[in-house]
C-alpha cells in the first residue's frame, strides 16, 4: 500500500516506490500519475518515454524484481490549472499509446480512464480535488480495470513481503504480515 501526495512527478513516484513498495511486491500496482507532471509543463514531449522507467523500475527493480505485477494505468483527470488543461490530452495520449504498446508486448496492463469526469460536477469547487461522486467514479473505473485482470486470469498470487525490507510508510510491524 503506497500512496504518492497529489502534485507528485514521476521522478517523485519513482523515488517513493523503491522506498514504501518495492519490499511489499505487490501484485497488482494502480499508478496513477502524471497530475504533476502536466501541471507543472515538465518535458510533456517525454512524458511517456520518464512513465515507461517508472513501469520498468517498477517491474524490474533491482532488489525486488516483480515482472508479473499488473499494472493499472490511470489517465489525468482534467483540471482547470492553466498548464496542466494544456499538456493535459498530449499527456494522456501518450498514456494510451504506452497501454496499448505494453499490452501488445504481452504486459499484464490494464487502463482505467477517468477522463470521462466533468470538472463542473465531479470536483470540488477548487477544480482540483474530486469531490464524492468523484472519487465515487474514479474508485469504479479502477475497480473495474482491476476486475477485468482478475476476470483475465492475469493477477498473479501475492509474493511474501521481505522482512528485512524497511519500509518508509505507513505499514509497521504486524501490519506487514497482513498486507
Amino acid at each position: 500500500d503506497f500512496q504518492a501526495a497529489f502534485g507528485n512527478t514521476i521522478t517523485d513516484i519513482q523515488m517513493a516506490f523503491h522506498t514504501n513498495a518495492a519490499g511489499f511486491n505487490p501484485n497488482v500496482i494502480v499508478l496513477v500519475a502524471g497530475y504533476g507532471d502536466a501541471d507543472e509543463g515538465i518535458d510533456i514531449p517525454q512524458f511517456g518515454n520518464r512513465l515507461r522507467a517508472l513501469t520498468s523500475a517498477m517491474w524490474y527493480n533491482p532488489t525486488y524484481p516483480n515482472p508479473d505485477a499488473c499494472l493499472v494505468l490511470c489517465t489525468v483527470l482534467p483540471t482547470l490549472n492553466t498548464t496542466g488543461a494544456d499538456n493535459h490530452q498530449a499527456v494522456n495520449e501518450q498514456l494510451r499509446f504506452m497501454y496499448a504498446d505494453l499490452y501488445a508486448q504481452g504486459h499484464c496492463v490494464y487502463l482505467a480512464d477517468l477522463e470521462y469526469l466533468d470538472i463542473l460536477t465531479d470536483f470540488e469547487d477548487n477544480g482540483m480535488y474530486p469531490n464524492e461522486d468523484g472519487y465515487a467514479k474514479m474508485a469504479a473505473t479502477i475497480y473495474n480495470a482491476i476486475t477485468a485482470a482478475s476476470d483475465d486470469g492475469r493477477i498473479q498470487d501475492p509474493k511474501p513481503v521481505d522482512p528485512a525490507w524497511a519500509c518508509g510508510c505507513d505499514a509497521q510491524g504486524d501490519d506487514l504480515d497482513t498486507l
